[in-house]
């Protein structure tokens, strides 16, 4: 692959709960006060993934294309006490869910940059990521990518 040196955004893992409960983030073994709602074949960084293989019984694993509107649901409904996927996504779905005000979140577990990529059997590869990168950071510096993100209810953390 040709990659844009200029990441679009990040996946930021992120655990949430309800904004009534009180409870605290203090590592790993905290979550075992509760139950902590997943999506199937999903990855969360080292520790949440070692968490889920070391803890099957304090895991809810999710599955299907609403998998994570599941999980919201089952954490409304007090059936999970966490959840956890992309903030940037679950903020979009809670706000199309108008439950924002609702849950929030409360510990990043990882963070990865995700990058456009380009076939290298595209005689243009390089031309399309250089012309990537050169649009993405002008975006992030005149707050239009900011926008874009806001209009899903998500904030582009990246934006200068």
């Amino acid at each position: 692959m040709i990659w844009a040196s200029e990441p679009t955004t990040f996946m930021r893992n992120t655990i949430f709960k309800l904004k009534a409960d009180s409870w605290k983030y203090r590592g790993t073994d905290s979550l075992k006060e509760g139950i902590l709602g997943v999506i199937k074949s999903y990855t969360y960084g080292d520790e949440i993934d070692n968490y889920i293989k070391n803890t099957p019984d304090r895991v809810q694993v999710t599955a299907g294309s609403a998998a994570l509107e599941g999980n919201v649901r089952k954490l409304l409904a007090k059936r999970v006490r966490f959840i956890i996927d992309d903030e940037t996504i679950v903020r979009h779905i809670l706000k199309t869910m108008d439950v924002q005000d609702e849950i929030e979140a409360v510990h990043r577990a990882s963070e990865v940059p995700l990058y456009f990529g380009f076939s290298p059997k595209n005689p243009e590869a390089v031309k399309f990521a250089e012309l990537t990168s050169k649009t993405l950071l002008q975006m992030k510096t005149d707050g239009s990518l900011a926008k874009i993100f806001a209009r899903y209810g998500a904030t582009c953390a990246d934006c200068r």
